[in-house]
């Protein structure tokens, strides 16, 4: 397996592990939360999402010391409540079952299960965006994943 078939892992395994949490993400590029379609996503539902591959930093090595990528994921949820306590509640909800879903065990799966490249699964931050003209909210999720270069 070569770099680039890593990363294609990755991306198509933090897909899964999102999927599985329940969102349904979508290929569409939504500008902010009162660009979704109306009917689409009635409160209480699922969560349209989006991952977006933000890009790599490299690391060489010195002597025997392993090559490292550090890969960079965006992932906005769209989130809707008429009630904004509850739409808040909903909010800290996601974001907390995302953090636990994101770990290095659940990344290294599938055709990378045997090579187990990635060493670190994290959110470096959640920010919460609300446009106050509707009982909705973007929730984006900075993801950094760090692998073993082959």
């Amino acid at each position: 397996m070569n770099n680039i078939d890593i990363i294609k892992a990755v991306t198509e395994n933090l897909k899964s592990i999102f999927k599985g949490e329940g969102i349904d993400l979508s290929e569409k590029v939504f500008k902010s939360s009162h660009n979704l379609p109306k009917g689409a996503k009635p409160p209480g539902s699922r969560p349209l999402g989006r991952l977006d591959y933000k890009g790599e930093a490299f690391e060489y090595g010195y002597g025997a010391r392993a090559y490292y990528a550090n890969a960079r994921f965006g992932l906005s949820l769209f989130l809707r409540d008429s009630n904004e306590k509850n739409l808040t509640r909903l909010t800290q909800e996601w974001v907390h079952k995302i953090r636990e879903a994101l770990t290095v065990n659940g990344v290294n799966v599938g055709s990378l299960a045997s090579i187990k490249p990635v060493t670190r699964a994290e959110i470096d931050k959640v920010q919460v965006i609300s446009d106050g003209k509707e009982q909705s909210v973007e929730v984006r999720f900075d993801v950094f994943i760090r692998y073993r270069e082959v």
